[in-house]
């Protein structure tokens, strides 16, 4: 297949790129800055361009005619203004269903968006849930979903794929975590932090979900759970990445809530730079469980999850050393 990858020198992005790549697929990857997909390694016909919406899109008519699908992992996760959250992951998703539409009355279109859009849960939810977002994150990648489900051509093929907390090499969110630990201390928000629960999924078994969704033939618009089918206890993440990084386990330390939110909203009006507790991150870090099913995944695409905690954990602490990030 012909395939375009927005946001292909993001962490997800690029892992795809090599997967594709490596799979025989031939591979448009949509970059802003070549530089960054030199550093990544960028597989596939490099395509300089952006979403952003106040532009035409020029970009576009440098895809084949016959271009099969589209994995859109292009986004944003952290930021101090609401607005931009609607901005990059909402209007950019309608301004690029719009522009390829013209030029491409059949697609398969691949959504990445995130468990944030279908909220917390005590329970590992489901796909046929109601989603209830608590940050403005998840309201603009439910709303982006929306948008493919109700505005794209009819005929296209539509797939949402919702991870959890993903954990891999090339990841600079969690990489906070692992030099935390590795100092040997760790701030949660409330007494209970370290037994909060989170599904999680390796980038390797995540790419694969988008992989089997290309793979697949479908009608309509499909959502799936990618997350390995165990859920972690904050504190056992923990201890785990202090075992491969041979340090004993930190000292989780709880942090008043009101203070902090506070403080949050206070320094957000600075917005400091490299800050990623910022006030709607807050909303999703007080939830006791985020964690999800992974079910129909396993029985409707046929995954097999082959990368447990420990696994991830060591290939990623291997990675973040040699390119000298821990």
């Amino acid at each position: 297949m012909k395939i375009l990858i927005t946001g292909a020198t993001g962490f997800v992005g690029s892992h795809l790129s090599d997967l594709l790549h490596n799979s025989g697929h031939e591979v448009f990857s949509l970059v802003r800055t070549p530089s960054k997909a030199k550093e990544f390694d960028v597989k596939g016909t490099i395509i300089r361009g952006n979403l952003n919406t106040t532009k035409t899109h020029d970009w576009v008519a440098e895809l084949p005619v016959d271009l099969d699908a589209v994995v859109h992992a292009a986004g944003i996760v952290h930021s101090f203004e609401d607005r931009s959250f609607y901005t990059i992951n909402t209007e950019s998703t309608r301004q690029l269903i719009e522009d390829l539409s013209f030029k491409f009355p059949n697609l398969k279109f691949v959504l990445i968006s995130s468990l944030a859009a279908s909220g917390p849960s005590k329970r590992y939810q489901t796909e046929d849930q109601v989603p209830d977002p608590v940050s403005v994150y998840g309201k603009s990648k439910l709303a982006a979903e929306r948008i493919l489900t109700n505005e794209a051509p009819a005929n296209w093929q539509k797939s949402i794929i919702r991870p959890p907390m993903v954990i891999g090499p090339r990841d600079p969110a969690v990489l906070d975590v692992f030099k935390m630990v590795k100092k040997g201390f760790v701030p949660s928000l409330g007494r209970k932090g370290g037994k909060k629960l989170y599904s999680f999924v390796a980038v390797f078994d995540l790419i694969e979900s988008i992989k089997l969704c290309l793979e697949k033939e479908t009608e309509g618009t499909e959502v799936y759970f990618s997350a390995f089918p165990k859920a972690v206890e904050f504190k056992d993440l923990l201890l785990a990445i202090a075992n491969k990084l041979d340090k004993k386990a930190p000292y989780i330390i709880p942090l008043p809530i009101t203070p902090i939110k506070i403080a949050t909203k206070f320094l957000a009006r600075r917005k400091p730079e490299g800050m990623r507790l910022t006030p709607d991150k807050i909303n999703e870090i007080l939830p006791k469980a985020w964690t999800c099913s992974a079910d129909k995944t396993t029985k409707s695409l046929g995954q097999v999850y082959k990368w447990d905690l420990d696994h991830i954990i060591e290939a990623t602490i291997k990675d973040y050393k040699a390119r000298g990030w821990l």
